[in-house]
């Protein structure tokens, strides 16, 4: 536990995986470096410092260790002098972005009765964390048994990670952008591209259904289908694309590593092998059902296409500053690589844009703004199984689309009543979004903007 101060406000913090969750400037006081570091060390025992390149927990450290681990936050070279004062830290977070998403997280969990609601705000631009909440309903007119043994040390593991970075989900439709993204690039398909939706695809003989299968979407371009969510037309451009190709996207989008952002615990996505990947299996993927990613790497790929195509490094510490105001370490956004051209990610933005203004996105709708976005719904797998009833929710969003300042993703697990990620997780999107950039200060484009 750490005093932590951000203009004269003073909150105690629990630090959960990370080096800081809450606020965006953070002190580390005297008193939690005073005899030698010991209550840094029992941070560092719970896993907050973690040496990226020895892949492993750093325990039993001198102070000057710890903060040589600080300094390899960049694969910095300086050391901070055990004898000198305690750094502050300066942190991605914002406090009042932070803010504007518990309070979104607080009423999505109320209005939804879900199990936990997750939400991730970052600069598409740079990587920046701007925010980052994830929190569970807890029923106190019903209180548990005392757990005892294994499985109160599995509970305690739980309280201690952060689950947007370690924890894996099935994406569901906000999946398919990153279908999208690969056949826009490779000219698979054009936003005008036509298909027809029966209610179903098949595939090796096996039928695959539409969510809308008793209504069938019919005839639509691929922006309408995108709109619809259509699961069939996503089977199709995946097959197109083929498997060579798509698992090459899956690896340039971030998704077949960890996204190296400097926190611990940092998880890669379960993904098929490709080659031994039915096609029943890859029909599947095609529209985000049958691999499970972290939300840190969904929202890091979804903002690539508010980036112009260049996929950056997550970032949660901006520098680190003596009482003088010397920087010690510096770290600057770094970009991963070009993951998509900057016409492609100018086509899906409008495609995103056009899910919130005539499709299933209309609830993230923020009057004057382009905002752009995607639905997500997918069964939850438990122990290896899916289990009827029980599902994740999601939005993601960037706006404005035509100069993305945000990128937000909320995950709703296990909302009772309905469903669909456009009324769970969208609406607290919205809030979160409207909130935010009012604050910022970005100007509407029109007024005149609407859903139609």
């Amino acid at each position: 536990m750490f005093i932590v101060k951000r203009k004269g406000l003073v909150s105690i913090l629990v630090f959960i995986s990370c080096i800081a969750f809450v606020c965006s400037y953070s002190y580390i006081s005297s008193n939690a470096m005073s005899q030698k570091g010991e209550n840094l060390k029992k941070t560092v025992e719970r896993g907050i410092i973690y040496d990226r390149n020895k892949k492993e927990l750093a325990t039993n450290m001198s102070t000057s260790t710890i903060w040589s681990k600080l300094g390899h936050l960049s694969n910095s070279t300086k050391v901070h002098d055990e004898s000198k004062e305690p750094l502050k830290v300066t942190l991605t977070i914002d406090e009042n972005i932070q803010n504007f998403t518990e309070k979104a997280i607080d009423n999505a969990l109320a209005k939804t009765e879900s199990k936990r609601a997750m939400a991730i705000v970052m600069d598409p631009k740079t990587g920046d964390i701007l925010a980052m909440s994830v929190k569970s309903r807890a029923d106190l007119n019903n209180p548990v048994e005392p757990i005892v043994g294994e499985e109160k040390d599995k509970l305690y593991n739980e309280i201690w990670t952060n689950p947007m970075i370690r924890d894996t989900y099935e994406p569901g439709s906000t999946f398919k952008l990153i279908t999208a993204a690969a056949c826009l690039e490779e000219g698979i398909v054009s936003p005008n591209s036509t298909f027809t939706c029966n209610g179903f695809s098949v595939v090796e003989d096996e039928k695959i259904n539409c969510w809308r299968h008793y209504r069938p979407h019919g005839e639509q371009s691929f922006t309408e289908g995108v709109q619809n969510s259509c699961n069939p037309i996503f089977i199709e451009i995946g097959q197109k694309l083929g498997k060579e190709k798509y698992y090459k996207y899956l690896d340039s989008f971030g998704f077949t590593s960890t996204t190296d952002i400097d926190l611990a615990q940092d998880r890669k996505s379960f993904i098929q092998d490709k080659n031994i990947i039915s096609p029943i299996e890859f029909a599947n993927m095609s529209y985000g059902q049958g691999i499970s990613v972290t939300p840190l790497q969904l929202i890091s790929a979804i903002s690539a296409i508010g980036n112009d195509g260049k996929l950056m490094k997550p970032r949660i510490v901006k520098e680190l500053v003596d009482s003088k105001g010397n920087i010690i370490n510096k770290y600057e956004p770094n970009m991963v690589r070009q993951v998509i051209s900057k016409e492609t990610a100018k086509e899906l933005g409008d495609i995103m844009e056009s899910v919130v203004s005539h499709g299933s996105g209309n609830k993230a709708y923020i009057p004057g703004y382009r905002v752009g976005g995607k639905t997500g719904t997918a069964n939850k797998l438990i122990d290896g199984k899916y289990v009827e009833g029980k599902t994740y929710s999601s939005f993601v969003s960037l706006a404005p689309v035509n100069d993305p300042k945000l990128g937000v993703l909320v995950v709703i697990d296990e909302p009772q009543g309905f469903k669909f990620g456009s009324l769970t997780a969208a609406p607290a999107v919205k809030e979160i979004m409207q909130n935010t950039l009012a604050y910022l200060g970005v100007k509407k484009q029109s007024e005149k903007l609407g859903v139609q």
